[in-house]
């Protein structure tokens, strides 16, 4: 049975409330979610958002909006339904949403069970209203139906541990028990989804405390589900040799040898798509067979001719010498505050430096994978996702099929960083099936997905500022220039996203301000890689701040205090505005500065560097302590970190984002890049994209917490901006050599 909860006549009603198999389901449609997401910038907006169920047993699931990358996403979710609906956290279970697009009469497609997806740090924040809201109507459906029940008010009512409780007699009846009344009920008459009471953060008692992460055991031990682990009946095994050149294609193959090893099944070639489309997709040959070891072993055996096609020729280091001949010229003008030109003219002192930053790869610990069943008119998918959208839109393409004839089963998902926003992977899974009309696994090795990741593109930065007599900066002025391969995008600065924002920091504090950008395109494959801009921007920023406070004789912690000035919040157009605070940036820079010491004197070949950075909402601080041997080897210490993303709902999570964060980003700025040769990448797998080992971790990783306020946002990519430029600093006190190009790697032995 099913009661529709009643609205006014001209509201369209936003709650389903259902009794199906002795469990109360109750799911949220567009009034309610819908509208929660009308700001979060994506295109679709659902029809049932995340779901409720309380099963006979007594335990409650959520069918949970947004897929678990391994940033907590499934802990944090379900503490926000225990907190307002007073069930016990440990008998929360979360069941991803399976994931399907629905088309309307006009043509538009829209979600059919919610806005799947994250990225950006803004996943909790997307979710933070409408799941509390889910949680808080369901509550007041128990309540109201325990109160008929125990025959008393609902002011004399609570709800703890999956019980209504009445206060003044003691008795209390089970959430389960409550089902089956609260679905012969009338439904709570409620016009308007801001008339749901919402607990008040005063109320909290499990929001802001420490929880494990669900299913932590599972994954440690082996027996979580990642996509690479998923299997369906019947299914096939493919691996694919991609051409290795960035815009290559097949020539010849010779099969033969491969054909003679058992259990293959089909080998098949694949064109360089001929639409624009899908230009991520690589030409290559196919091998599908019984196991993945057979097929492996096969392409092993393919003899196969490639052409370069537009990339012959292109390496990292011709690209960058192009960036560098942009920059001699004038370029596009991002943003243009006072007149730059005449305060440097007027400066007492002018300060210049070069940055560069290389090309980097996701390296995520799962590897691309999917399994794919073409069905004829529909495809079932099963694989490990960030975007759902862009798996069901990348499907679509090259398939031909309605995006409602695409139906996703989200699994857990062994890391992102950005790469699975682009669905290449899903595309050649869905090509084989289709083809062969058989369900098949399609897997990736480490060294497929170098040879074949979005990287990060390269960049290079240079910087000038004009000082006036009181060491204050007069004027800023910063050149970008970045290797883009774009082909959907003509507009200059949608190039530049990935790179550099026009609202950069320390815009609005310096009344002379602007940056221009140069673009060259080129051959090989980029997209957003973990904190896009950030990530690239804190070192070169940071960087430039520390040598600024070094030439007017400032201590760096000072100089970023008396730069910020009096808290205030200032405009930022971009992903986590639409401001900043600088007293809370101010903030976690004392924080962390007061945590780790900051102004003690170091020891010989040590070194202590501090930075900072405002990235998608949330605020960080690092200090790094590096020890520098007598042969320039470089081990750091210890790591003290503090940072502000407004109202935690689990500081576990938050701590574990935030170490992860600062590990990626020691890794990234030590070691880590991809070089570029004849248009291929010469890295092929951790022996030579040395990823950090446990050996070299800081023996010391030190976070604190500062909560800013009611707001929620996320702590996923917050740590890894503010390390490379704090490092450097630390780098620089030991040695006195300046780190202005990354990786570090052996520079200080140079």
């Amino acid at each position: 049975m099913a009661v529709l909860m009643k609205l006014q006549a001209d509201r369209r009603r936003f709650l389903k409330f259902t009794l199906v198999g002795g469990a109360l389901m109750i799911a949220e449609t567009p009034l309610g979610y819908a509208r929660s997401l009308k700001n979060s910038g994506n295109g679709f907006l659902g029809d049932i958002g995340p779901y409720l169920r309380i099963e006979p047993d007594n335990t409650v699931i959520l069918g949970a909006p947004a897929p678990e990358i391994g940033t907590g996403m499934h802990t944090s979710l379900p503490m926000l339904i225990a907190e307002e609906i007073g069930a016990d956290f440990d008998t929360v279970a979360v069941r991803q949403m399976p994931i399907k697009l629905k088309r309307a009469p006009d043509g538009r497609y829209s979600w059919a069970y919610g806005v799947q997806g994250g990225g950006g740090s803004f996943t909790l924040r997307r979710n933070w209203s409408p799941v509390r809201r889910l949680a808080a109507v369901t509550r007041t459906v128990l309540m109201k139906a325990a109160s008929e029940a125990l025959d008393a008010p609902v002011t004399q009512l609570r709800a703890e541990n999956n019980f209504v409780i009445d206060e003044a007699s003691g008795r209390r009846i089970s959430f389960s028990d409550i089902a089956a009344l609260a679905s012969a009920s009338p439904f709570p008459e409620i016009a308007d989804e801001d008339d749901i009471p919402l607990k008040e953060p005063s109320g909290f008692t499990l929001i802001g405390q420490w929880r494990r992460s669900k299913g932590v055991e599972d994954v440690v031990t082996g027996r979580a589900v990642f996509g690479i682990d998923a299997e369906m009946p019947g299914m096939l095994h493919a691996v694919i040799a991609r051409c290795p050149y960035f815009d290559g294609d097949v020539l010849s193959v010779d099969d033969s040898e491969a054909r003679e090893v058992a259990g293959v099944k089909h080998i098949v070639k694949l064109d360089k798509p001929a639409h624009p489309g899908q230009p991520y997709l690589a030409a290559g040959v196919a091998v599908v067979a019984t196991k993945f070891w057979a097929a492996e072993k096969a392409r092993r055996l393919l003899n196969i001719e490639w052409s370069k096609g537009r990339g012959a020729g292109e390496s990292s280091e011709q690209i960058m010498a192009v960036l560098e001949e942009r920059q001699q010229q004038p370029g596009f003008n991002l943003v243009k505050d006072g007149d730059g030109a005449e305060a440097l003219a007027r400066a007492t002192a002018i300060h210049e430096a070069v940055y560069e930053l290389p090309i980097l790869t996701h390296a995520t610990m799962e590897p691309m994978n999917c399994i794919a069943h073409w069905k004829g008119e529909s495809i079932v998918l099963k694989a490990p996702c960030h975007n759902a959208g862009s798996v069901v839109g990348a499907v679509a393409r090259v398939t031909g099929l309605d995006m409602d004839a695409i139906h996703l089963e989200s699994t857990r998902t062994g890391g992102s960083f950005g790469r699975r926003l682009y669905a290449d992977w899903a595309a050649e899974a869905a090509i084989l099936s289709k083809q062969l009309n058989a369900p098949v696994k399609l897997v990736w090795t480490r060294e497929d997905d170098m040879a074949s990741d979005i990287y990060r593109p390269p960049s290079r930065h240079r910087l000038r500022a004009g000082l006036d007599s009181d060491g204050a900066i007069s004027a800023w002025s910063h050149s970008a220039a970045v290797a883009t391969r774009d082909e959907e995008s003509v507009d200059q600065v949608d190039r530049m996203q990935n790179t550099i924002w026009a609202d950069n920091f320390p815009r609005r504090l310096v009344e002379h301000f602007e940056i221009d950008a140069h673009h060259e395109t080129w051959m090989t494959l980029n997209g957003p890689w973990r904190a896009p801009m950030p990530a690239q921007q804190a070192f070169v920023v940071e960087s430039f701040i520390n040598e600024l406070a070094e030439k007017t004789g400032a201590d760096p912690l000072e100089f970023r205090l008396k730069l910020l000035g009096e808290p205030r919040d200032l405009p930022y157009e971009h992903w986590g505005g639409p401001t900043y605070n600088t007293g809370r940036w101010a903030g976690v820079l004392k924080k962390a500065a007061a945590a780790a010491g900051w102004g003690r004197k170091v020891k010989r070949r040590h070194g202590r560097g501090i930075a900072g950075y405002f990235t998608f909402g949330s605020y960080c601080a690092l200090v790094v302590d590096v020890e520098v041997s007598k042969n320039r080897d470089i081990r750091v210490t210890r790591v003290v970190a503090a940072a502000d993303a407004g109202r935690v709902v689990n500081p576990n999570g938050f701590r574990a984002q935030l170490e992860g964060g600062i590990m990626d980003g020691l890794s990234t700025a030590l070691r880590l890049k991809i070089d570029i040769e004849d248009g291929r990448a010469v890295q092929s797998n951790f022996h030579n994209y040395q990823v950090m080992r446990i050996a070299d971790a800081p023996p010391v990783i030190e976070t604190h917490m500062i909560e800013g306020g009611d707001n929620v946002h996320g702590t996923g990519e917050i740590g890894l901006p503010p390390v490379a430029p704090a490092l450097c600093a630390a780098l620089y006190q030991a040695t006195g050599k300046r780190i202005r190009k990354l990786p570090v790697g052996d520079q200080l032995k140079a």
